[in-house]
């Protein structure tokens, strides 16, 4: 169980009927989704050889958007409603463009897949950039097929670039049979299909947690601090907003070892999204939600209250000032029925938008290179496993 009360979700067989009036990707093989794609795409062209003049070609394609989301009676989870269809047209000039756009990736999809091959988003964009108004499209275009066929995004053999991280006590036997070690750091593949197996090491000590990790920065400053060893975790980033890849990844590892996960952000708009992301999905890829979304995740940190609680002080040489806009944003997650957000992490924002301050996780080298990772994280740690614990106040 996590913070919000509720256990970790999964979608299997038995439970698709259960969302039948939701849109939820489904993990199909590339060779169905061929099929699929070739029969639209055969059924549009028996119109224009064969229909009436003047006669349409269109696809639905599902809406999304906060006003489309809802949680099931079982999910905390937002998930996105279905029959809520816009109509893509080819012949109305305001959704000619899309339409082409989206008939030309579909073209693209049936190719690679065909040939058994993957590309990554960039390339497909660089395929045709002409066509595209840019990079941006090129993932709703995606996402706009994933969710007219409900299909996961790996299931359209189209990728993102490979950029999450992993350090731990484990390693990845992949697919050829090839063992990648994790005990230093490892790039997580991004796609995850070639991942047979993720396996504890021998020999390892007891593994506790899970430790979510927002920067790069972070990764590279808790693995040469030797972080994991010390506190016996895996950590993982996607460097940023999390990708497919590395949400799947995460997957792979809560069926593998279930233990806590922990998430460290920056108290600041873009690390409480990417906590958010992590947490109850993305609206941008709300088919996805139900699969990748981690509602059981404990966000340990760091905040304003977190500073106060453990005796620090924020002031002009580890702290900045927030911004009207970021305030607002803050303000705004406080009542977010989308988020429905824990009690707890509604407190640490309400004190993070009071002290109208905000630091990053670098901000900690103010008081040592070590601080972070050998005194103030192992606190945070032990109060999340000790919510009672005794606040600790230090004098630097």
């Amino acid at each position: 169980m996590g913070q919000d009360g509720t256990a970790t979700e999964s979608m299997t067989g038995s439970r698709v009927n259960e969302f039948e009036n939701h849109i939820v990707a489904q993990d199909m093989e590339p060779e169905d989704v061929y099929k699929i794609i070739k029969d639209i795409m055969a059924s549009q062209a028996q119109i224009i050889i064969h229909g009436e003049d003047g006669e349409d070609i269109f696809f639905e394609i599902p809406k999304r958007g906060r006003k489309y989301m809802d949680h099931s009676h079982s999910s905390t989870i937002p998930l996105l409603r279905a029959g809520n269809n816009s109509i893509r047209s080819f012949i109305h000039d305001r959704t000619t463009h899309d339409y082409c756009m989206t008939i030309w990736v579909m073209m693209v999809i049936t190719e690679i897949i065909a040939n058994r091959v993957t590309i990554t988003e960039l390339e497909l964009y660089h395929m045709n950039e002409v066509l595209f108004d840019n990079k941006q499209t090129v993932d709703r275009i995606l996402n706009d097929i994933c969710c007219m066929i409900r299909c996961k995004r790996r299931s359209l053999n189209v990728l993102s670039a490979q950029r999450g991280s992993v350090v731990g006590d484990i390693s990845m036997r992949m697919n050829n049979g090839r063992v990648v070690e994790c005990s230093e750091v490892a790039l997580i593949p991004n796609d995850t299909r070639k991942i047979s197996e993720i396996m504890v090491n021998k020999n390892a000590t007891e593994i506790k947690f899970i430790l979510i990790v927002q920067t790069e920065f972070m990764f590279q400053h808790l693995q040469k601090m030797k972080f994991h060893t010390l506190q016996h975790c895996i950590i993982v980033t996607a460097c940023g907003v999390p990708d497919f890849s590395t949400l799947e990844f995460i997957q792979l590892l809560k069926l593998t070892i279930n233990l806590p996960i922990y998430a460290l952000t920056d108290p600041d708009p873009l690390g409480i999204k990417t906590l958010t992301v992590y947490a109850r999905g993305s609206i941008k890829t709300a088919q996805e939600n139900f699969n990748l979304a981690i509602p059981d995740i404990q966000w340990l940190g760091i905040s304003t209250l977190d500073y106060e609680d453990f005796g620090l002080v924020l002031n002009c040489q580890n702290s900045v000032a927030l911004s009207q806009t970021e305030i607002k944003r803050l303000s705004d997650l406080l009542t977010d029925e989308y988020l429905q957000l824990p009690d707890v992490w509604k407190k640490r924002i309400r004190h993070i938008v009071d002290s109208k301050r905000k630091m990053c996780y670098e901000d900690l080298h103010f008081y040592g290179c070590e601080f972070a990772a050998k005194t103030f994280l192992p606190w945070l740690i032990d109060r999340l496993r000790e919510p009672r614990r005794p606040s600790c106040v230090i004098n630097i």
